[in-house]
């Protein structure tokens, strides 16, 4: 038996996405799978309702502080009383940890798009980037992710796992009661740059002029840094086409479902992604996806999306209207993405992670 550490801190948060996401849910699987080591987690807030009845193996500890948790007094608990093996889930090791340790880094967006990201966070990955190099092991979500790892340290290519993020596959096939009067189509992530959403907002724009498009734009994200570029690129457009776009801002994820499933297209042309959380989610829903051809979502998608060229927004348009129109195509990335999605899943990847721990456990020195 060991204690494993786990920085919960994402995992505590109402509303998730991303990596948000990936902690709850491995969390929340790992209690399904392991009643046999003990886990710490580590938060500064409460833990979520739904993971407040966890197995008696898993034991939260709240620690309260203010800013720099991680390093400050996350880097004390391990000081003065160090687990077996720390596992971080999102991207940041503290200063003071075991000398076994796993971190997951979900990408490198701040490498590629630096101007997307304030001076301090730029910082703060940086850091978060030389500290993972010192761990025992390190999680990515797709080959592309360790690709660009290679690509910009010296890592040890085996030092390096691919695991794949899961979908939570049931929660996209219950009925949905309330329907949107509207057709539309949906952009779900963060609102930023990378996102592409500039061009994807030209392409939509481009329709409704040249094709009277009937649907909507729906922007459901909360707005990233330099939000105010997008929203200026919306207020450049006639008045007929702005109100036909419509930003949610953040929702809770039954609110997300219910726009996702009601959506003719789900549109995700982004510059770039370590993995792609929304194509699995669209296609899990049954909703056709309009992908960029970058390499991480053509290794989550494989042939169940529909890619495009992202520095494009005449092949976005093109795109879209083919998946309107062209009900062979629609069917065939509808059935393909069910089935897809249905090979990702939240048991396999905890299990695959609880795998990378016992492994690094066990390492000489354990």
């Amino acid at each position: 038996m060991m204690i494993i550490g786990i920085d919960a801190s994402r995992a505590t948060k109402s509303f998730q996405r991303g990596s948000d996401q990936y902690s709850f849910y491995l969390i929340k699987n790992l209690a399904r799978l392991d009643f046999q080591n003990e886990y710490w987690l580590y938060s500064p807030y409460p833990p979520h309702p739904e993971l407040t009845q966890l197995p008696q193996n898993f034991h939260w500890k709240i620690l309260p502080f203010f800013r720099f948790w991680t390093h400050i007094r996350l880097s004390s608990e391990m000081l003065c009383h160090p687990p077996n093996l720390l596992f971080v889930p999102s991207h940041v090791l503290p200063w003071i940890h075991p000398q076994k340790t796993v971190v997951t880094i979900h990408d490198l967006a701040y490498r590629y798009f630096p101007s997307a990201y304030p001076a301090l966070n730029r910082f703060y990955e940086y850091l978060a980037l030389k500290l993972a190099q010192g761990a025992s092991k390190i999680i990515v979500p797709s080959q592309a992710t360790k690709n660009d790892l290679l690509k910009w340290t010296k890592m040890n290519p085996e030092k390096i796992v691919v695991i794949h993020h899961g979908v939570d596959y049931a929660i996209y096939q219950s009925p949905q009661e309330k329907k949107v009067n509207y057709p539309y189509l949906l952009f779900l992530g963060k609102l930023e740059e990378r996102k592409n959403l500039k061009r994807v907002i030209e392409a939509f724009a481009m329709l409704k002029k040249e094709k009277k498009l009937p649907h909507k734009l729906v922007l459901v994200g909360q707005p990233g840094f330099r939000y105010q570029e997008i929203d200026a690129k919306i207020q450049t457009l006639p008045q007929s086409i702005q109100k036909e776009i419509i930003p949610t801002g953040y929702l809770p994820t039954h609110e997300v479902i219910r726009w996702l499933k009601n959506a003719d297209i789900l549109l995700f042309p982004t510059l770039y992604e370590g993995f792609g959380l929304p194509v699995l989610e669209a296609m899990a829903a049954g909703v056709p996806v309009l992908a960029s051809q970058i390499p991480a979502l053509k290794e989550i998608a494989s042939d169940a999306a529909f890619f495009v060229d992202p520095q494009k927004p005449k092949e976005i348009a093109t795109g879209i209207e083919r998946l309107l129109s062209d009900q062979d195509v629609r069917k065939q990335l509808i059935q393909k993405g069910q089935e897809r999605a249905k090979s990702f899943s939240w048991q396999k990847c905890a299990q695959k992670t609880l795998n990378v721990l016992q492994a690094v456990f066990q390492e000489k020195g354990g």
